[in-house]
């Protein structure tokens, strides 16, 4: 069904045809409808005006606050500026209705509402110069350096604070005659005033505490629009000033200088420049705070660096300066009334490098000594660059460091070209050689602190026209800093190179590494060494040729028969007398003996003799250079095997590490924890050794004692020590006279005999192994010839060599690091104990590590205590002990206590000694919280009063009146749940437990000393529903007396009723 809105519909029937018109609906809203809908509308808008309005409003008006407040504080700041440098007087002014100014020290004083008010601050120092006899004495005024006088007035018509200023003349004796710009009403700016604010509707200021406290109180009202804002300062004057215009002091007053520079640590490069910071001038009666800044008389020792302003301070470093350290000083232009400048001193660290050292730190030919190179090897060369205050940031240009101490290198970031360099002779002017070796070397890798280096195998080792003439290698790197300049000015006139010559050496190419390992005291049978050659005769010459690695010694060379098989076929290092101290390469290569024109393969035949095997065999050796051994076609001949023999070397093990040819540091020795008998120090023996049999080597082992600070020998004293020109020990085994001594050869090598007097032992000791060695002769060579050594008349005789590479440091000490007060063996005293760190692997002993919750220690020693300010020793017998973690502080914390026997009250007391704490990776404890005791023990207070949980009592027991004070046993102590006769053995028992024959100490009222109750007995309860003790105290008859009660860990007893 259509509502409202629907057209009408009209049907009409006309001749015979029905006919419909629909007529479109014209009704629209009432008036009704639209008067709501408007005022609806007009609401809404309304609303939304009024919000618009508000925020603009308050915009506007959070806006104007904000203005206010900047122009009050810039206003304020603006005149403490000034006032604080005042020297001379400050005034306060106030203008009457008629324009006439009058001084005051607050608004309280004027007698009148002023109309305007003025601040005028003068400056400069009036200074009297003596007349001469019989004239008057002239004044004038020292201006300083740009003074000015300054004044602010204050217009109140206007609202308006007004600025001027004038420069002081040393004219101005009477400051009536200094004249600022006439204040013209209608307009000040045009007059010469400069407005500083506006909106001022009060202007005070109060200078009451000008005299003495040199304070100044200033105070500006504002109001712009509705809103007032009062801000306020105190101002404190450096100088002493007079008030309105007087004179702080007497005209002769004295005048005092002194200075401070600001800048401090100043690190600059060659070629920059800084300008320092205005130093700090302070004084009295001074006005000039000028200073002029010069070099110290050291000056510079290029004679380039200086300031290029005196005035202010601005150095300029010579590009040459080598200078580390610059010595500024800076000089007042004034003097104090003496007549002297004031000064001071600062120091410019200069931030330069000074060299760089190259050294080859590897080598994949391991023959080949620190400073030689062969054909084919690959070699790595390190850069060190050193220099004054690298690594720092230069306060003249705050560059970034990391180039410092590097090397320029290929593909730096900077695209410095100047990188690693191999240095070619032939290129230099006048050169008479051809020798290239960038021809012959290739670099592999270039790194800001290395290069890597590879050597053709094909590359000549010397020069063919002249073989005695080795070829050399420079290697050049440049320091990157020194090439760098920058913007500040870093510019070094002359770059800092490095170098490093390294001589070319014959490799081994026609040698192979020798299989086994050479020993002294022992021989090799090798039989690889005559391989590929005939069998089918018995004997072999072995050729041996031994090189001095250090270069200082003739290569020796030996020839000796081997007979396959038998006890002589065998390389033996001992044959050639060597000193154990030196480094040798051993070149080994059997000769088979018969000529190759008279050799019958399996008939073999006849060798020549042992002189003409030796003649062909030097002969050989010495017209050919490519290698180490026999290349002749006389001779069949083996390969040439080679095999280096070093230094032996002593094996020690420590804490489950081994040793080897290093020094060796021991845990500290706490002597108070070694007993008469024991080792200080426990048996010293190798567990292997290095290049020499094990046997003869623990055979001829000594030990060598000494004692001092460092690691050098030469700062130690010799206690007990092996002589190597006796060849025997000398020195003293005894030790401090006995208390302890040494057995070299023992076990323990250092021990204990006097521990009354341990401490004299203690001291930083190191202990040096050496060898005692004899090379040893075997008859069973049969020697066919040698060169570069008399090896018939070889001495042979047994030598030192002392081990210095494996020394023994051991520091033995109190090695105490907690201080503590404790009680033991009826004393209080004060000293220091060792407890393990938690880095150290005995405090896992005590406590777990990194335990977040406080937890008990796993057991309780006894520890050694020295008592503090003698010699003497007790112990620290703790009662228990309570350890945590405290993972932010990264941090444990130790919790100490102590028994102590309260004789008084008959009971033993846990007293806590403190808490300590030690880093997570720190040595010592120090004490966070002191002992319940400490305060009073350090006051010399050794009876502490301690407090006792006492019970008040009033009872009758066997006919006697006991009043006062009695102490019953806790239930947290052990005097309560302990068995022993006189202990009362309760538990937590949900029935009644009782105690005979029990003795209590009684205090009397009014007494000093304790009485003992005898005879009581006791009934005890315990409520778990409470967690409650009572305790009854009955007669001998079981009567009821008196009944206390208390918490399981309660800290006393209360009475029951």
């Amino acid at each position: 069904m259509c509502r409202n809105a629907c057209p009408e519909r009209h049907v009409t029937k006309s001749n015979g045809v029905i006919k419909m018109r629909v007529r479109k609906d014209q009704r629209g809203f009432t008036i009704v409808e639209l008067l709501i809908a408007i005022a609806i509308l007009s609401i809404v808008v309304m609303s939304v005006c009024g919000f618009i309005l508000v925020g603009s409003r308050s915009y506007a008006s959070a806006n104007s606050d904000i203005n206010v407040q900047q122009e009050a504080q810039l206003s304020l700041n603006q005149m403490s500026d000034v006032l604080i440098d005042t020297t001379r007087s400050v005034n306060y002014v106030g203008y009457d209705s008629g324009g006439t100014p009058h001084k005051a020290l607050k608004d309280a004083e004027f007698t009148f509402t002023p109309e305007d008010k003025s601040l005028i601050m003068y400056n400069g120092v009036l200074e009297e110069t003596p007349a001469a006899p019989g004239g008057t004495p002239t004044q004038t005024v020292d201006p300083g350096n740009g003074n000015k006088h300054y004044h602010f007035y204050w217009s109140k018509d206007k609202e308006t604070l007004y600025y001027a200023e004038l420069y002081v003349q040393p004219t101005d004796v009477d400051t009536a005659a200094v004249h600022f710009p006439v204040f013209d009403p209608a307009d000040p700016v045009a007059a010469g005033w400069v407005e500083l604010a506006s909106h001022v509707t009060n202007f005070s200021v109060d200078l009451t505490q000008v005299e003495e406290k040199r304070v100044v109180q200033l105070a500006l009202t504002f109001l712009d629009g509705r809103k007032e804002y009062t801000t306020s300062n105190n101002v404190t004057i450096r100088n002493k000033v007079g008030v309105n215009d007087a004179e702080p002091d007497p005209l002769n007053k004295k005048k005092t200088l002194s200075i401070a520079a600001r800048d401090k640590g100043v690190i600059l490069e060659p070629g920059e420049s800084y300008h320092f910071s205005t130093p700090k001038v302070t004084g009295d009666n001074v006005a000039d705070r000028s200073v002029t800044w010069s070099l110290a008389s050291s000056g510079s020792p290029s004679g380039g660096t200086r300031f290029t302003d005196t005035a202010n301070g601005i150095l300029q470093i010579a590009t040459d300066e080598p200078a580390g350290t610059i010595n500024v000083v800076i000089t007042t232009n004034a003097v104090d009334s003496d007549g002297n400048h004031a000064s001071c001193a600062l120091e410019v660290y200069i931030k330069r490098v000074t060299a760089v050292s190259l050294t080859k730190t590897a080598d994949d030919n391991p023959d080949n000594a620190v400073g030689e190179i062969s054909p084919g090897c690959t070699f790595t060369i390190s850069a060190n660059v050193a220099g004054t205050r690298l690594g720092e940031t230069c306060k003249g240009c705050g560059d970034d460091t990391s180039i410092d101490k590097q090397v320029a290198y290929e593909g730096n970031p900077l695209g410095n070209p100047y990188v690693w360099l191999i240095h070619d002779p032939s290129s230099v002017p006048g050169a008479t050689t051809t020798w290239n070796p960038q021809l012959y070397i290739d670099i592999v890798e270039s790194k800001p602190d290395h290069a890597t280096f590879r050597l053709d195998p094909n590359a000549p080792i010397s020069d063919p026209d002249n073989p005695d003439h080795t070829y050399t290698v420079v290697i050049q790197a440049m320091s990157f800093l020194s090439t760098q300049d920058n913007t500040h000015g870093r510019h070094y006139d002359n770059w800092v190179p490095g170098a490093i010559t390294l001589t070319m050496v014959k490799g081994k190419e026609n040698a192979e590494p020798y299989k086994g390992e050479l020993k002294y005291g022992e021989q090799q049978l090798d039989e690889s060494i005559r391989e590929g050659l005939p069998t089918d005769y018995s004997k072999y010459v072995t050729a041996i040729r031994v090189v001095d690695n250090s270069g200082n010694a003739p290569d020796r060379i030996l020839l000796h028969y081997t007979i396959g098989g038998g006890n002589n076929y065998r390389i033996c290092p001992d044959l050639f007398d060597l000193d154990l101290n030196g480094s040798y390469t051993f070149y080994m290569q059997a000769i088979f003996p018969i000529p190759e024109d008279r050799y019958q393969e399996g008939h073999g035949g006849t060798p020549d003799s042992n002189d003409t095997i030796r003649d062909e065999y030097f002969n050989n050796i010495k017209n050919n250079t490519a290698s180490e051994g026999y290349t002749g076609k006389k001779y069949r001949h083996g390969k040439v095997f080679y095999a280096k023999l070093d230094r032996p070397k002593v094996t020690f093990n420590y804490h489950e590490v081994e040793y080897t040819g290093k020094n060796i540091t021991y845990d500290p020795v706490n002597i108070y924890k070694v007993g008469n008998g024991s080792g200080i120090i426990g048996e010293i023996k190798p567990s292997r050794y290095e290049n020499i049999e094990g046997n003869q080597g623990m055979e001829g082992m000594v030990y060598s004692l000494y004692e001092g600070e460092g690691n050098s020998q030469s700062q130690w004293k010799k206690l007990y020590y092996y002589d190597e020109k006796t060849m025997s020990y000398q020195g003293n085994r005894s030790l401090a006279g006995g208390v302890a001594d040494v057995s070299p050869g023992g076990n323990p090598y250092m021990k204990l005999n006097n521990e009354n007097e341990r401490i004299k032992v203690c001291g930083n000791y190191h202990i040096v192994p050496g060898m005692l060695y004899r090379n040893k002769f075997y008859d069973t060579y049969e020697i066919i010839g040698w060169q570069g050594f008399d090896f018939p008349n070889l001495k042979r005789e047994e030598r030192y060599y002392e081990l210095d590479d494996s020394t023994i440091h051991v520091e033995v000490g109190t090695n105490f690091n907690l201080e503590l007060w404790s009680y033991h063996d009826n004393q209080f005293t004060k000293g220091e104990i060792y407890f393990p760190a938690p880095s150290e692997g005995e405090f896992t002993s005590y406590f777990n590590r990194e335990n977040l919750g406080w937890q008990d220690a796993k057991k309780l020693d006894w520890t050694i205590k020295s008592i503090k300010g003698t010699d003497k020793t007790t112990y620290y017998v703790p009662s228990a002990m309570r350890c945590r973690y405290v993972a932010d502080s990264k941090l444990y914390e130790l919790k100490l206590f102590y028994n102590y026997w309260d004789s008084k009250w008959n009971r033993n007391v846990e007293i806590s000694a403190g808490v300590f704490q030690c880093a997570a990776d720190g040595k010592e404890w120090k004490r966070k919280d002191p002992g319940t005791l400490d305060g009073q023990l350090e006051s010399g207070n050794m009876n502490p009063q301690i407090q006792c949980p006492t019970v008040d009592v009033d009872f009758m027991f066997n006919g006697n009146h006991y009043k006062g004070k009695m102490y019953i046993p806790l239930p947290s102590e052990r005097g309560f749940t302990g068995k022993n006769w006189n202990e009362f053995g309760f538990e937590k028992k949900g029935e009644w437990q009782t105690k005979e024959n029990i003795g209590l100490k009684y205090l009397p009222d009014g007494q000093q000393n304790t009485q003992d109750i005898w005879g009581l007995k006791l009934k005890c309860f315990y409520d778990a529903a409470t967690d409650e003790f009572t305790i009854q105290i009955c007669n001998s008859n079981w009567d009821f007396i008196t009944a206390y009660l208390c918490k399981s860990n309660g800290d006393s007893w209360r009475s029951w009723k």
